[in-house]
């Protein structure tokens, strides 16, 4: 059993297993790619943290991310690892089936996300996609702005700088 969080790294099989023991006062679920990590990220984390008790980060893999990334998946585990507010986190190959495995109470998206932006992987997992209201057991959640900061405006300003 998963009893502290000096072993933040976890498998889908270790989710599964202690699945009860993570959920005991809110269970939040932020699903990213998380490259190119920036102080909008940490906004989104540390809001995300203290909208739940326990807080797993599924990162996206290398082949889900097909070679979009700029860092590799483990550099990606290895910054959000040493985040306080970070509790858990896992690498992603399949969203919708990450979502099902975790079963989290609150589902949490950054402040450039909305409910139309869901994507289809994230839609069936939360099981939206045959609800004709749109509703969930899963709360969705939509963290603020705080800072006008992503990957895109980042290569943007390098690309400028030449």
């Amino acid at each position: 059993m998963i009893t502290t969080n000096t072993f933040k790294l976890v498998t889908r099989e270790q989710l599964k297993e202690n699945r009860e023991y993570l959920n005991m006062g809110g269970l939040g679920l932020v699903i990213g790619t998380f490259d190119l990590f920036h102080a909008g990220h940490l906004d989104v984390l540390e809001w995300a943290k203290r909208s739940v008790d326990t807080l797993v980060i599924g990162v996206k893999s290398d082949a889900l991310c097909e070679g979009k990334t700029i860092y590799s998946e483990k550099d990606r585990v290895d910054i959000l690892l040493a985040l306080p507010y970070v509790d858990f986190v896992c690498l992603v190959d399949d969203v919708k089936e990450m979502i099902k495995l975790v079963n989290p109470e609150f589902y949490l998206k950054g402040p450039y996300s909305n409910f139309e932006s869901l994507s289809k992987e994230e839609r069936d997992g939360l099981g939206l996609s045959g609800s004709l209201t749109g509703e969930t057991e899963t709360k969705i959640k939509f963290g603020p702005l705080t800072r006008d900061i992503s990957k895109k405006i980042i290569l943007e300003k390098i690309r400028g700088q030449k």
